[in-house]
């Protein structure tokens, strides 16, 4: 929906969190609040913690691996993935890093 709203850009990977958590404008402005110029968003309440390997419990958004952060976060493609070893796998032993 961002991208739809956005001229089909992705979030920036540096703003994320506020471009989607926050109102913006078709530029990718962020506001606290919502006004004529900011008319998009928020598209999530909360970033999500990481529900599962050693970066469990973690929220944070970034393009690599750093504290904190539970998702990689791909701006050119939109793509995020879990913040996980390849070698952290599911039951079922797909990468957690693949879904």
């Amino acid at each position: 929906l961002y991208a739809a709203e956005h001229g089909g850009t992705f979030p920036s990977a540096a703003n994320f969190e506020d471009e989607l958590l926050l109102y913006s404008n078709a530029s990718g402005g962020t506001s606290a609040t919502k006004t004529g110029a900011f008319i998009y968003g928020p598209y999530l309440r909360a970033v999500p913690a990481l529900p599962v390997g050693t970066k469990q419990g973690n929220s944070g958004v970034a393009a690599a691996d750093g504290a904190g952060v539970g998702w990689i976060y791909d701006e050119d493609t939109g793509a995020i993935t879990a913040n996980c070893a390849d070698s952290e796998l599911s039951g079922s032993g797909r990468q957690w890093n693949e879904y």
